[in-house]
């Protein structure tokens, strides 16, 4: 496909890396995995790669077209795996990627109900979200996060601090920044939590709340 036919759009990786280096590994093993685009052509995954062989003058590109959750999860994962030039998701790069994820693995997740019946079998409570079961929902954001490269409560803590930053970012856009430059998400929250106590945040849930809204995650909370 021609690069130029190609829609970037609002992309959620921000930090390119060093795409130079990402250039000259396609220019020597090939481009091992295509980027992949949703069916309006607008690209979902693989920006870096976009860039690099942007970098290198091609014109065209090998293109995969993702029309379900479990197409774009195993192209996640398989861009994850690529080669050494690959560059992890900051985590606020991932809960942006998981936010978008959210309505395919919500169509997957009512086919997955649909089969299994309105509770997943007998003695398995609603969550009364989507009106999915507690397995159902628990698959999708356990795969969800998987796809992103994290543990469902990592993500789900991150999410906490990403949000508070927009939110609030006077007071909360430093603990986000910090936490994309050394990736260290539970020391993030954690001092999320301390200062909610303080600031507490305008509107919508609290931190907690929204670190707590998987089952993983309750009791694995700092307090």
């Amino acid at each position: 496909m021609k690069l130029s036919q190609i829609k970037i759009g609002n992309r959620h990786r921000k930090d390119m890396g060093d795409i130079a280096a990402l250039a000259e590994s396609i220019k020597s093993v090939g481009l091992l995995h295509p980027i992949v685009l949703n069916g309006d052509d607008e690209l979902i995954v693989g920006r870096r790669r976009f860039e690099a062989v942007k970098h290198l003058g091609w014109s065209d590109v090998s293109v995969s077209v993702a029309k379900t959750f479990d197409d774009v999860h195993i192209a996640l994962l398989a861009e994850r795996d690529e080669n050494t030039c690959r560059k992890d998701f900051t985590p606020s790069e991932a809960v942006s990627m998981a936010t978008a994820l959210q309505p395919l693995e919500k169509k997957a997740a009512q086919q997955r109900q649909a089969k299994a019946g309105p509770s997943n079998g007998r003695g398995v409570k609603s969550t009364g979200v989507e009106k999915f079961s507690e397995a159902v929902a628990g698959r999708s954001a356990d795969k969800i996060a998987e796809s992103v490269g994290m543990s469902r409560p990592t993500l789900a803590k991150a999410t906490a601090v990403v949000e508070a930053a927009e939110v609030d970012p006077e007071h909360y856009e430093d603990i986000a920044k910090d936490m994309d430059a050394d990736g260290k998400v539970d020391a993030a929250h954690k001092k999320l939590l301390d200062r909610a106590a303080k600031f507490p945040i305008p509107v919508g849930p609290t931190p907690k709340q929204i670190a707590q809204n998987s089952p993983a995650v309750r009791g694995s909370v700092s307090r």
